[in-house]
């Protein structure tokens, strides 16, 4: 893994930690200012605007599967501006920073199998909400193994979907940025 990838992974993490924690005191405006400092600093940095193209196809990607399980009342946002039944601007601006770590993944584990890569979705991707739930920036549903299993749908089908559509926008060359 090379230092941009590694300042990529890391930029995420404190975007997930700073929207997080704002979104458990009712604020969006933090997430969406770390997301905006991550995805510029990313962009200044990429070759080409296929960059900026895969981090907007997972931001629209967020905003679907999020608003999804939002109307279908799998999980309430702490911070559910601007509209209650639709994926928050944070989340949406969280998502956008997880699509600057995309093309790195792909990298780390790109020739992974697509079932391996659908298991690590379905596995993983409920574990960040575990841990948003208990930063008190979201609330699972009850039952908790029905909202669990639709976010483990979600990510089993995100994940992969977002290492393939990578693929094909740049080449694995340049980890940088998407």
């Amino acid at each position: 893994m090379n230092w941009y990838a590694i300042r990529a992974f890391a930029q995420f993490q404190i975007v997930w930690i700073v929207a997080a924690l704002g979104a458990a005191r009712g604020l969006s405006w933090p997430g969406i200012s770390a997301a905006a400092v991550a995805v510029g600093l990313q962009a200044a940095s990429a070759k080409g605007r296929n960059g900026l193209l895969s981090v907007a196809a997972v931001g629209a990607l967020g905003l679907l599967g999020e608003s999804g399980l939002a109307v279908f009342g799998q999980l309430h946002y702490s911070a559910p501006w601007p509209f209650e039944m639709l994926a928050p601007a944070w989340i949406v601006a969280l998502w956008l920073a997880y699509g600057t770590t995309i093309s790195a993944t792909r990298q780390a584990i790109g020739s992974w199998s697509l079932p391996t890569q659908s298991l690590l979705g379905a596995l993983l991707g409920p574990l960040s909400y575990i841990a948003g739930e208990k930063c008190g920036a979201l609330v699972l549903a009850d039952p908790r193994w029905l909202s669990l299993s639709a976010t483990a749908l979600l990510w089993a089908t995100a994940f992969p979907l977002l290492l393939y559509a990578n693929g094909k926008l740049k080449p694995a060359r340049n980890p940088t940025f998407m």
